[in-house]
């Protein structure tokens, strides 16, 4: 039976579809979800805590106390390696057991959202779904803004949500503020939770989790290397962790050192393979090798060291959307078979990512 009422509150939200009553009869459960990879490490208790992300903590430990009453949409910004996919594994597994999960990237939810509504209709899916889920958790969301159709659905989803006080949770690297080419209702949405974000560790935090890091991996690193790391290494736990594997990977094979992989020695890396020095890489200009050098560079900063779209953009005084396209524009071609590209790729990843 459908809430008259409540059918009126969501049409003046946008949503045609009316969410269910809370005097209907109770749905037996479906979880036909797709299996999820939990990782059981990524918990409260070891999660470092520091300036950058104390905030961040405190909001996601508030949600698992009362999920869907204070903040019904929280929206976790950072970039890559600060945490944001550790704390919605940490939310998880803390609300197993006591609430409905469902857990995913931002395009598996796509995939399976398109699949269901193919076999069954939207409104079905929503019906199920909203049955079903209590809390849902999407990492990496601005995958899904490829999807405008999806966009306009998520926003029925959300009102579902909202009105009968359940929860949803979402982390990207970019703050609404910064998407370009989102559908207005569902940037409105996005715009009007909490957004809440994570910052770049500070060299104390960051000591902390080469440390911590270290003795877990039983990586040897004296003080002065830990030192040495700070200096030379991006400071999010994506990088740190790289770079000390590749450390254990040395001290495995028993190779001699070679060209650490630290932004500024990408790009001269790639200057020497193209015979082009690094200012015309990071220069305006649209020469085809020195477009392709800029644009590899650019892939290798984010596919291999984790770097954010906005600290690539920085260093190349571009904005972020310029380096999201350049990295689009190298999958995409080696996609289609570009095999000038694969080689030059290839050849400048065995030389400065020799680990990744």
């Amino acid at each position: 039976m459908v809430n008259v009422e409540a059918s009126t509150q969501l049409e003046l939200l946008g949503g045609p579809f009316a969410p269910p009553s809370d005097t209907r009869p109770k749905r037996k459960k479906k979880f036909d979800f797709p299996p999820l990879g939990i990782c059981s490490k990524s918990s409260f208790s070891n999660f470092l805590e520091g300036r950058s992300n104390q905030a961040a903590i405190k909001i996601a430990k508030r949600i698992t106390q009362k999920p869907g009453e204070e903040f019904p949409l929280v929206f976790f910004v950072g970039g890559a390696g600060v945490g944001k996919t550790h704390l919605l594994h940490a939310i998880y597994q803390e609300l197993l057991g006591r609430k409905g999960l469902y857990l995913s990237t931002a395009k598996a939810f796509l995939d399976y959202f398109q699949i269901k509504c193919k076999n069954h209709g939207f409104a079905k899916f929503l019906t199920d779904f909203v049955d079903n889920v209590d809390v849902l958790l999407l990492d990496d969301i601005e995958d899904a803004f490829i999807s405008q159709d999806f966009q306009n659905d998520f926003c029925h989803i959300y009102n579902h949500f909202n009105f009968l006080n359940k929860q949803i949770i979402l982390a990207g690297h970019f703050s609404p503020r910064d998407l370009k080419g989102v559908f207005p209702k569902f940037h409105s949405r996005l715009n009007g939770g909490l957004v809440q974000e994570i910052g770049t560790m500070d060299s104390a935090l960051a000591m902390r989790f080469i440390t911590k890091k270290a003795s877990a991996e039983n990586i040897s690193i004296d003080q002065a290397g830990k030192k040495l790391l700070l200096k030379n290494a991006q400071l999010d736990g994506r990088s740190l962790r790289s770079a000390l594997l590749k450390l254990k990977a040395k001290e495995i094979t028993k190779e001699p050192d070679q060209e650490v992989s630290f932004p500024h020695e990408v790009v001269e890396s790639v200057g020497r393979q193209f015979e082009i020095g690094s200012k015309n890489i990071y220069s305006n200009s649209r020469k085809k090798q020195f477009i392709m050098a800029r644009h590899i560079s650019m892939f290798l900063m984010s596919k291999g060291l984790g770097i954010s779209f906005f600290k690539i953009g920085k260093m190349f005084k571009r904005d972020h959307t310029s380096v999201l396209y350049a990295v689009a524009k190298v999958e995409q071609n080696l996609k289609q078979g570009d095999s000038e590209l694969a080689g030059a790729l290839e050849r400048v990843r065995k030389q400065i990512l020799p680990y990744v």
